[in-house]
């Protein structure tokens, strides 16, 4: 039997709750040059290019960016500019009212994340290593059908076995008692 999203690792999970994360890459918004976000920005195109989904997500939880997700994506994929980076001297974001911050997303969904306690720390603590939403998390799925075209392309010598969180789930053996 498949948990719901809700009884799953909401880590683990695009915002939509039903694609895993494969890979993710992080990194200081401060610290990055212009050659580095093009070079980044070029990246990642390539990736969507290969239909890799991508999701953008600074650590205060907002999304900066994502492709598309829908039956057939665009031939050229958005990649939103709001990821480049932005000099240290100019705020990224405006210190939010007290109001947002109780709006956020650690404060709507029940157990606290690794991401929250994450958050928590960098708000509360002076001697964090980072300042608050300076980390940019680019989070990467590859979805079966592009692992399937990979393994052709390189030519794998055994068969591919899905995983049982990529079956149907009436595909998917049930226990009998």
């Amino acid at each position: 039997m498949k948990a719901s999203y809700s009884l799953k690792n909401r880590d683990l999970y695009f915002t939509d709750g039903k694609r895993s994360i494969d890979y993710v890459l992080a990194y200081s918004r401060t610290k990055t040059t212009e050659v580095h976000a093009a070079k980044r920005t070029a990246f990642l195109k390539s990736l969507a290019r290969e239909l890799v989904e991508i999701e953008v997500e600074d650590c205060c939880g907002q999304i900066l960016g994502q492709t598309h997700v829908g039956p057939s994506p665009p031939k050229e994929p958005i990649i939103s500019t709001r990821i480049q980076p932005t000099s240290a001297a100019i705020p990224v974001y405006p210190e939010p009212n007290p109001q947002q911050k109780r709006s956020r997303k650690e404060s709507t969904r029940g157990q606290p994340s690794s991401m929250d306690r994450y958050r928590f720390r960098a708000e509360h603590e002076e001697s964090a290593l980072l300042d608050l939403c300076d980390l940019v998390f680019v989070k990467l799925h590859a979805p079966w059908k592009t692992m399937e075209r990979y393994a052709e392309m390189f030519n794998f010598r055994k068969p591919l076995k899905m995983s049982r969180i990529y079956l149907p789930l009436s595909m998917q053996p049930t226990i009998v008692s």
